[in-house]
């Protein structure tokens, strides 16, 4: 699998799999996309902490499903990351800033900016 450029959901689950604990989102999200396909995960291993995972993983204990955001910290010669072929993932973003307070001038402009890019994105603009 490691050599592929994309895989699917129904590969991943032949293959021993590293979960985070129930009560992360992330378990909460993968359960509910391998549930969506009729699939029941057998978890090898379930882990609190994403650097845990990623020592099981370059250790070759099994494979695991993250965000994007947090892989730029683990680049790692034993370790690949393979987008998925079957799935579109979304995920809300929220602006969030103190109540009843004044912003300095430049995160007034940011906030700003954000707000008035959010008006106008397309969701299906594609970014590099």
């Amino acid at each position: 699998m490691a050599k592929r450029h994309k895989v699917s959901l129904e590969e991943v689950y032949q293959h021993p799999f590293i979960g985070f604990s129930p009560r992360t989102s992330i378990r909460q999200y993968t359960d509910k996309l391998f549930e969506k396909k009729g699939i029941q995960l057998n978890y090898r291993l379930e882990v609190q902490q994403l650097t845990t995972m990623m020592g099981l993983i370059s250790a070759n204990y099994g494979i695991s499903i993250t965000t994007g955001l947090t892989l730029f910290q683990f680049k790692h010669k034993n370790i690949v990351i393979i987008p998925f072929e079957d799935i579109n993932i979304e995920r809300d973003i929220y602006l969030i800033q103190l109540k009843n307070h004044t912003q300095p001038n430049h995160i007034k402009i940011f906030s700003d900016f954000i707000i008035n890019q959010s008006k106008t994105f397309n969701k299906t603009t594609s970014f590099p």
